[in-house]
């Protein structure tokens, strides 16, 4: 039995190949033509710090609007629950950009970023608590010079 050749014009080209041998030579044409990469932790990091970068932004458009609205209502109470919110919110964000971020893309990256974020709230912890023996030594005073100022206003009722 003879043998059926196909003739086909790709590229001006006329190649006189059997209907296996076409089909074989394009099977290994397309997979050395299809790029098998992989998705590298660099790209997944890059994706992360944009969603995260784009919903902090996001956040800081909403905050902005609603602060803006409870200003013209005048309601501090859902101006407060707003802010507590968007602390949580931006707190979370920057865990999530430090310590997630870096763990996924390098894990001893990772510990480092762990570790400055450590520093920066004990830092802040400090600072919190400086601030409150600040407020707290005011208030001793404002609470000395009111005690004097009854004394007095008391002593003024009593001679008259």
């Amino acid at each position: 039995m003879a043998q059926e050749y196909i003739i086909r014009f790709e590229m001006e080209e006329i190649t006189g190949q059997t209907e296996e041998e076409y089909k074989a030579q394009r099977e290994t044409n397309t997979e050395k033509s299809v790029d098998k990469k992989s998705v590298d932790v660099k790209t997944i990091g890059k994706v992360l710090t944009i969603g995260s970068a784009a919903v902090a932004m996001g956040s800081q458009i909403y905050q902005r609007k609603q602060s803006t609205n409870n200003s013209i209502r005048g309601d501090s109470i859902a101006q407060s629950q707003l802010d507590n919110k968007m602390a949580k919110l931006n707190e979370g964000l920057k865990v999530f950009g430090t310590v997630g971020i870096a763990a996924i893309v390098n894990p001893v990256a990772a510990v480092a970023a762990g570790g400055a974020l450590a520093i920066s709230y004990g830092f802040r912890a400090f600072q919190t608590a400086e601030n409150n023996r600040l407020k707290q030594a005011s208030w001793q005073t404002e609470s000395l010079v009111n005690s004097e100022k009854q004394k007095r206003l008391v002593q003024n009722i009593v001679r008259r």
